[in-house]
C-alpha cells in the first residue's frame, strides 16, 4: 500500500511540473522605441554618457541601437556648462569634471523623439578613519612541478616538491564615520591585483557579510532559504548606523607561494585596493533593484522593476564618490 501511495505521488508531480508547449502570436500593439541615457558620474573625472534606443520586448535583437546624432548638454547647479561630443557607438564626452556638492543635470534632444533628461548629485567622499585585518591560514599543499633529467644516458622524467602553497583569509575591518547629518548611501569595491612581468589579473572575489549589507545565510547547507537576499554590488545605507563611527567587515582569499631555498624564483606583487564609495541615492536603488531582480526565486518573487530616473525616457544618470585604500599582501 505505501508503495501504492509513492507512485501515485510521483504521477501527480509529474503532471503538476509538465505541459505541452503551444505558440501563440502576439497581436498587441508593438510599442515604439524609447531613448535610453545613461552616465556614472564621479567628481574629478570628465562626464560621459550612453545614448541608445530601447528594444520591444519581443525583439530577437541582442545589439541595442546607438544613438550617434544626439545633442546631449551638461548643466551644473542649474548653469549650462557644455555640449557633449559624439566619440563612437553612441558614447558621448565632454571637458566638465563635477565638484562635490555639484546637481548635474543632463539633457538629450534627438530628432523625432522626445526630450529626456536625467540628474544626480555628487556627494562627498566616506570619512575612512582606519583599517585593520586579521589573518588566519586555513591550510596548505605542495608545489609539485615535473622535470626531465637523463638517467643512465636515457631521458627521464619525474615529479618534484618545490615548496607548498599557503591558503589564508584576510578578514579586513575598514573603520568610517557616517554623516549625521544626511542620509548616506555606500558601495563596497574590492580588486585584488597581482603584478607579474608586465602582466595584471585582477579579481573581485571578496564577501561583504557585514549585518549591513543585508546578506542571508542558507537555511541549510546547499538548501537556499525562500526569501535569501544576495547583495551583488554590495551597497548599503547607514539606516542603522546613522551618525556612527562604524567598523565595516569583509573577507578576501588568497593564496601565498612558498618555495624552497633552491628553487627560489621571482613571486607576483600582490595588492589589495578597497574603494568605500558614497554613492547617491539613484545609484542606490538602480544597483539595489538590478541584485534584487538577478537574485529573486522566479517561484516565490514578484516581479521587480530595474530603478530608472530618466524623465521622458529608460536609464540612469548617478554617481559615487570614492575613498581607496591599497595595501599590499
Amino acid at each position: 500500500m505505501k508503495t501504492l501511495h509513492i507512485i501515485w505521488f510521483v504521477l501527480l508531480s509529474i503532471s503538476i511540473f509538465t505541459s505541452c508547449e503551444k505558440e501563440i502570436d502576439f497581436d498587441g500593439e508593438t510599442t515604439e522605441s524609447q531613448l535610453v541615457l545613461n552616465s556614472f558620474i564621479t567628481p574629478d573625472s570628465t562626464i560621459a554618457a550612453n545614448i541608445s534606443e530601447s528594444q520591444f520586448f519581443l525583439n530577437n535583437d541582442y545589439l541595442f541601437k546607438a544613438v550617434e546624432n544626439a545633442e546631449v548638454s551638461i548643466y551644473c547647479n542649474g548653469i549650462l556648462k557644455e555640449t557633449m561630443q559624439h566619440s563612437l557607438n553612441g558614447k558621448y564626452i565632454s571637458a566638465t569634471k563635477p565638484e562635490v556638492g555639484d546637481i548635474v543635470k543632463l539633457v538629450v534632444k534627438v530628432p523625432e523623439k522626445e526630450e529626456i533628461s536625467g540628474e544626480t548629485t555628487i556627494y562627498p567622499k566616506a570619512n575612512v578613519l582606519k583599517l585593520d585585518s586579521i589573518v588566519i591560514w586555513t591550510g596548505a599543499k605542495p608545489i609539485i612541478e615535473t622535470v626531465n633529467t637523463v638517467d643512465n644516458g636515457l631521458p627521464k622524467t619525474e615529479t618534484i616538491v618545490v615548496g607548498k602553497y599557503r591558503f589564508r583569509t584576510i578578514r579586513y575591518i575598514l573603520t568610517f564615520e557616517d554623516a549625521a547629518n544626511m542620509k548616506n548611501y555606500y558601495r563596497l569595491v574590492v580588486s585584488q591585483t597581482s603584478s607579474f612581468e608586465g602582466k595584471k589579473k585582477v579579481n573581485y572575489d571578496y564577501t561583504l557579510d557585514d549585518i549591513v549589507s543585508g546578506n542571508t545565510k542558507d537555511l541549510l547547507p546547499g538548501i537556499p532559504a525562500i526569501n535569501e537576499s544576495k547583495n551583488q554590488f554590495h551597497v548599503f545605507t547607514d539606516e542603522l548606523i546613522n551618525g556612527k563611527t562604524y567598523p565595516l567587515s569583509f573577507t578576501i582569499r588568497d593564496t601565498a607561494s612558498i618555495y624552497l631555498p633552491e628553487y627560489q624564483r621571482p613571486l607576483p606583487k600582490k595588492t589589495v585596493e578597497i574603494d568605500l564609495q558614497s554613492v547617491c541615492n539613484n545609484f542606490y536603488l538602480f544597483l539595489k533593484t538590478r541584485s534584487d531582480q538577478q537574485t529573486a526565486s522566479p517561484l516565490f518573487s514578484e516581479p521587480i522593476q530595474i530603478f530608472n530616473n530618466v524623465n521622458g525616457g529608460i536609464g540612469l544618470v548617478g554617481s559615487y564618490t570614492s575613498n581607496v585604500v591599497k595595501v599590499t599582501l
